[in-house]
């Protein structure tokens, strides 16, 4: 009777959705439903029912359309209610209920920010789009197009399921309350008339630019100061926060006319004043990337649009270890300020994620972007090592997530290797999964740093498929 009472309650199908999930994981703790067993064809009047739904939210209006639905759904469920009953209404709304969920969000400056389609039961329960458009997807079209392949162009990404019930569903992502706890998430969504919205709608391509941005010694720019077994960073000097600012503005207005999608700066190099005194404003449909800020132990990178207006920010998960005089020292972060994750979604494009350096090698954000389905993931970074690339190329590889890092080549030194930054990318061979990496070395620019940083642009085109 509880259900049926918070049914009457209900307001939409996506609470609907997710009162029943949350039916589902109660009575599942106490008695396990093998949901392999389940029997469609013993519920066809739900499914009418719901299909039904389908049309008459577009004939009569969603809330006339859902007081209908209700009414079945009570006399479906009746006095006995069943987890086979709830998982029928769970499958029939992942198969017949297509996305029409953004206009319920509120949107500031054409970003539409939520964490769960529905409203109710949050706590216990989060509804997300498995299913999108993304660039991936249109290369895949082009591809089958141009070849008439049978087969995608890569192999299917390895599904990562939040739960049991999450992988039964095809449609929608369902997180139950371990997921929540784990990861508390935010997703921004760019409408559909957003300018990057409108820039991405028929485009074959993504321009991606790095920028190793200084050769200057950290040492030199950050006033690092080191207690027992831990470092931070205490603030900028001046004088380096001055020369960096005015190569931010070069970089800035280099780029704001050019043909670049995706603007990546390293960690650690950018400081609120800094970004305080910026007085770019561009119609360019850009998103940037602005490095990583370092202060009151904390380590955040900011994203922003082309004019510099903040759509979110990032806080750093794992700490970096800083060697010197052989010991080794752990980056203080304070654990309150970096629970949260977020990431961006784009209209055809898909979902694009943010991670700072080490956080790529750090197994929990790893696989907070397998659930959610990254399809592009950037990182900001200050690292002289190499051990982001083997996590980079198993993103590509099993997840189809596209990877690009962006170093500084103060951080590489002198390294024979010097790899500033790469780009890694799924691939198949035969029918083996694999991945292709597109480096990014200093030996491309050197001298540049007297002129200015020249930075590396990567293009995808998704109409151009090279053979393994």
């Amino acid at each position: 009777m509880q259900l049926l009472k918070e049914v009457s309650q209900i307001k939409t199908i996506y609470d609907l959705l997710a009162l029943c999930c949350s039916y589902i994981f109660i009575e599942t703790q106490k008695n396990p439903y093998d949901f392999q067993t389940f029997d469609d064809s013993k519920y066809d009047d739900m499914y009418d029912s719901i299909l039904e739904y389908t049309f008459n939210r577009r004939n009569i209006g969603e809330f006339n359309a859902f007081e209908e639905l209700r009414k079945q759904v009570k006399i479906f469920l009746g006095s006995k209610t069943t987890i086979e009953k709830c998982f029928a209404l769970v499958q029939f709304i992942d198969d017949l209920i297509e996305e029409e969920i953004f206009d319920r969000f509120v949107k500031k400056k054409g970003i539409i920010n939520y964490n769960s389609l529905s409203h109710r039961y949050v706590d216990r329960v989060r509804v997300i789009p498995k299913q999108m458009e993304t660039f991936i997807g249109k290369g895949s079209l082009i591809y089958k197009e141009k070849t008439k392949d049978e087969f995608d162009l890569f192999r299917k990404k390895h599904n990562c399921p939040c739960c049991d019930l999450d992988r039964t569903t095809t449609r929608y992502m369902i997180c139950d309350k371990s997921v929540i706890d784990k990861y508390p998430f935010s997703i921004h969504r760019l409408a559909d008339k957003h300018p990057v919205s409108i820039h991405f709608k028929d485009r074959n391509r993504i321009n991606i630019a790095i920028f190793p941005f200084t050769n200057e010694k950290v040492e030199n720019i950050l006033n690092i100061q080191f207690e027992r077994d831990t470092f931070y960073i205490n603030e900028m000097y001046e004088l380096a926060k001055e020369k960096l600012q005015k190569r931010y503005c070069l970089i800035y207005e280099k780029c704001i006319h050019q043909d670049i999608d995706f603007l990546v700066f390293p960690e650690m190099l950018m400081a609120e004043d800094i970004m305080n005194k910026l007085n770019i404003k561009g119609d360019a449909p850009q998103i940037i990337i602005n490095g990583s800020i370092w202060d009151s132990l904390s380590n955040k990178s900011i994203v922003t649009d082309g004019n510099l207006d903040e759509i979110f920010s990032y806080y750093k998960k794992e700490p970096y270890k800083h060697k010197i005089n052989g010991k080794t020292y752990t980056e203080h972060l304070d654990l309150t300020k970096n629970k949260e994750f977020d990431l961006l979604e784009i209209p055809g494009i898909g979902r694009v994620g943010v991670c700072i350096c080490k956080d790529l090698i750090n197994e929990s954000v790893k696989m907070f972007h397998r659930y959610l389905g990254t399809n592009l993931l950037i990182v900001p970074a200050y690292t002289s090592s190499n051990d982001l690339l083997s996590s980079a190329k198993n993103l590509a590889e099993e997840f189809n997530c596209i990877v690009v890092v962006a170093n500084s080549c103060s951080a590489i030194g002198n390294k024979q290797k010097n790899c500033i930054g790469f780009l890694s990318l799924p691939a198949k061979k035969d029918t083996t999964r694999t991945s292709l990496v597109r480096e990014y070395g200093n030996k491309d620019c050197a001298g540049e740093c007297i002129r200015g940083c020249c930075g590396k642009l990567f293009s995808i085109l998704f109409e151009k498929v090279e053979q393994y």
